[in-house]
């Protein structure tokens, strides 16, 4: 039997699960996802503030995407002192307090449904982000950063510096998994809260540098509110200050024009494949946009992406990538 090549899968909780899907059914392959571990907004900020934990929505969206569980796991409660909480948020919270650290309470999880992969933490510290703009304003937390108003000035051209305070310590269970990698996989997501914040933890950039696996990056289809009209090289180019990739997955595909027109009444606008200006990276183009348009479920607060990457697609690349040294 062959050793199992280990694929280690960086993001926040919607662009990791829609790749973890796919990324699970590969043969002969162990799969890791770092979340971030900096959210504020919705049913897990709400329960980290109160139960004083790490926030579980990340970790629960992965875990629910990865077992035949994923119903109960979402189900989010609609009336009530419950309403707006999921089953698997709560189910999280229990855990951490019982294992004391979410870590070993996302293994247990991993355990009694079934999931076949691991999901760690980047840190097991309490961390905030903060955004701080060129005109000295701050936006603080990752749920104001993830929902910054549009007509708010957080464009690219405004952005000074990313911080995470207090500055956390990596969770030495993710420097291992990055020391044993052989692919290195950054998902798609909100730039700042889902992507960079993990370069923000102490040990994590030291850690890929110095591994050997390969490095690739899944560009967005869609911009957020914090990268406005951003490009595909400019995502690349923000990655790339952080880390370096070898690979950059672009979708060349644009969804119908119902879909593009209800992004952009929240302000949000394609990702242009202007891969000719991205440079020392092999470009993968192809048609990651999925068909499926998903509905917002009336009991959550926090506004969801109705589009996602077609995860066969970027699994199929990925897969190419990891089976030819």
């Amino acid at each position: 039997m062959k050793n199992k090549k280990n694929i280690v899968v960086f993001g926040g909780g919607t662009g990791s699960s829609t790749l973890l899907k796919g990324l699970v059914k590969l043969e002969n392959v162990q799969v890791t996802a770092v979340l971030a571990a900096f959210d504020d907004g919705g049913s897990g900020g709400k329960l980290r503030e109160q139960l004083h934990i790490l926030p579980p929505g990340d970790p629960r969206v992965c875990l629910a995407a990865t077992t035949e569980y994923e119903e109960l796991l979402n189900y989010r409660f609609q009336e009530g002192d419950l309403r707006g909480h999921t089953v698997g948020n709560i189910i999280l919270a229990g855990l951490e307090k019982i294992k004391e650290n979410m870590s070993e309470a996302l293994a247990e999880a991993t355990t009694l449904f079934h999931a076949p992969l691991t999901i760690l933490p980047v840190t097991e510290e309490q961390a905030h982000l903060f955004v701080i703009l060129e005109e000295g304003s701050i936006v603080k937390g990752e749920d104001t950063v993830s929902n910054f108003p549009p007509e708010g000035k957080m464009a690219k051209e405004n952005v000074k510096k990313v911080e995470l305070t207090p500055k956390p310590k990596a969770n030495p269970l993710v420097i291992k998994a990055i020391a044993q990698a052989d692919l290195i996989l950054i998902a798609p997501g909100n730039l700042y809260a889902s992507c960079l914040s993990h370069f923000l933890v102490k040990g994590v950039p030291e850690a890929i540098k110095k591994s050997k696996a390969k490095k690739v990056y899944v560009s967005n289809i869609f911009t957020k509110w914090g990268h406005l009209h951003y490009t595909a090289q400019d995502f690349v180019n923000e990655i790339q200050k952080f880390v370096s990739v070898d690979y950059v997955l672009v979708n060349n595909a644009k969804p119908n024009k119902k879909v593009i027109e209800h992004y952009k009444k929240h302000n949000q606008y394609f990702v242009e494949a202007d891969t000719e200006k991205i440079q020392g990276i092999k470009i993968i183009k192809d048609n990651f946009t999925h068909d499926t348009q998903l509905k917002q479920d009336v009991a959550d607060k926090v506004r969801r992406e109705i589009i996602r990457h077609k995860y066969d697609k970027v699994v199929k690349h990925v897969s190419m990538m990891i089976n030819h040294d």
